[in-house]
């Protein structure tokens, strides 16, 4: 008889499922909590930069610029190293192999060079701190335009260095080689020294706009190259970009320069290589942002001229106009996950819990439609004018019951205990959705008292 199966009632089998869901909870909640602790941090220093960055020779323009950011990271908790280098050739070759071996990723880069290989490296930032490319040569040189240079000795700074790429971005052009241009490498001091002896005609110096050095030349009688096309030369490089320097602007009392000229002016860009991590670039960009106010607009202002591909963390700094909330407070997290993954991330979580919400709700219909069908059983059983209370109230000795009808009950108690298990099994299910569980435990109170019922009869 059925009487003799081992039933499981519905208490039994919560009393033995709710320690192991509890303590997972538990659990879960603390690791949560736990991450929390560690990815979230509640102050905005930059404690997390630890990055080094290849700058130049020291002393050089480049090499004291990476003494400023690394001066602005040490004063924000953060630790940026000043790497001297040789100069921006180096540069290149250094990220070409960081990629590979990992270490050093950033440095710092006149706009206009020529790069072996583009799509290996990325824009970071343009900083706002652009260089002078000064042309002097001595006092009535006559040089007013390129073709006035014809057979010039001309020095162009240390071979390799960011002064000798950039006069070659000037002067290495296809159509300049009738001119016999004689082009040396000196160190600036040097290249001086020779021109004011007469040992070259012409010296090209990249450098900022008030460097002591091209104040010296000029105090010694030398004078800034203005060419008259300016213009006409922009437009072929366009890494280039005019300023004036006005009459007597390094020395009221002298009247240096003695008449306006126009100079050169060439962007200091940060650049990094293709494996550059995201987390790296934003901590980066936020010191940038933090040592130079007006780095957002400048950077958002300035058009696209390089031939290098803009980091695209460097678009959605500027557009957002700073950090994000992720990248300001929890950039551990950021590092392991970038926000547009994250997104991503939640996108698939909400369809998944939305496909899980649908598929609960067909089990919850099978499960209706299965109770539905054996209450209709039980009323051919029992007839329509006697409700689950009178069933579970009838005396089974008194009522006679024939041996088809106790088959039909047997089944019946058989069917609704495989539905009363299968029904416990989705309320404590792992995918059943939060809430949804006390939709399953109303029909298994359903399918209890209907069983209950049926089992008073056996």
């Amino acid at each position: 008889m059925l009487n003799d199966l081992n039933f499981f009632g519905i208490d039994q089998a919560d009393a033995d499922r709710a320690p192991f869901f509890r303590l997972a909870f538990i659990t879960l909640l603390l690791v949560v909590v736990g991450l929390l602790f560690v990815v979230i941090e509640l102050n905005t220093d930059l404690d997390h930069l630890k990055l080094k960055i290849l700058s130049g020779p020291e002393r050089g323009y480049f090499h004291q610029l990476g003494v400023q950011l690394a001066g602005e990271a040490k004063k924000h908790k953060g630790k940026l190293i000043n790497v001297a280098t040789g100069g921006s050739h180096d540069n290149l070759q250094e990220l070409r192999v960081a990629a590979a071996k990992g270490g050093v990723r950033f440095a710092l880069m006149p706009d206009g060079i020529k790069y072996p290989d583009p799509g290996r490296y990325q824009l970071v930032a343009r900083i706002p701190k652009p260089l002078t490319f000064f042309f002097i040569g001595r006092r009535d040189n006559g040089y007013q335009y390129l073709a006035d240079l014809k057979n010039a000795r001309i020095g162009i700074g240390p071979r390799g260095s960011g002064n000798a790429l950039i006069a070659h971005y000037l002067l290495g052009d296809k159509d300049l080689d009738g001119l016999d241009l004689c082009l040396s490498y000196f160190s600036q001091k040097e290249q001086l020294e020779k021109l004011r002896q007469g040992n070259i005609d012409a010296a090209a110096f990249l450098t900022n706009m008030d460097d002591p050095l091209i104040i010296e030349a000029l105090r010694s009688g030398l004078e800034i190259i203005s060419f008259a096309n300016a213009e006409a030369i922009v437009k072929r490089k366009p890494a280039f970009h005019l300023e004036k320097v006005f009459t007597g602007q390094f020395d009221h009392v002298n009247l240096l320069p003695k008449k306006d000229q126009t100079v050169f002016t060439v962007e200091s860009l940060l650049v990094t290589n293709k494996g550059a991590a995201r987390a790296d670039i934003v901590v980066l960009l936020n010191l940038l942002n933090r040592a130079f106010p007006d780095f957002i607009e400048y950077n958002r202002s300035q058009a696209q001229n390089t031939v290098l591909s803009k980091a695209r963390d460097l678009r959605d700094f500027i557009e957002n106009g700073g950090p994000n909330v992720l990248d300001e407070y929890a950039p551990a997290l950021v590092s392991v996950m970038p926000p547009a993954n994250m997104f991503h991330y939640v996108l698939v979580i909400s369809l998944l819990m939305n496909g899980l919400g649908i598929w609960n709700r067909i089990r919850l219909w099978q499960i209706d439609k299965t109770r539905a069908e054996l209450e209709q059983r039980i009323i051919q059983c029992f007839g329509e004018n006697l409700s689950l209370v009178e069933i579970k109230n009838l005396n089974a000795q008194a009522t006679k019951i024939n041996d088809v009808n106790l088959d039909q009950i047997n089944d019946l108690v058989d069917r609704y205990q495989q539905l009363l298990l299968r029904c416990k099994s989705y309320t404590s299910s792992m995918v059943t959705p939060m809430g949804m569980e006390n939709v399953y435990r109303y029909h298994e109170n359903l399918i209890s008292e209907q069983l209950t019922a049926l089992k008073k009869m056996l």
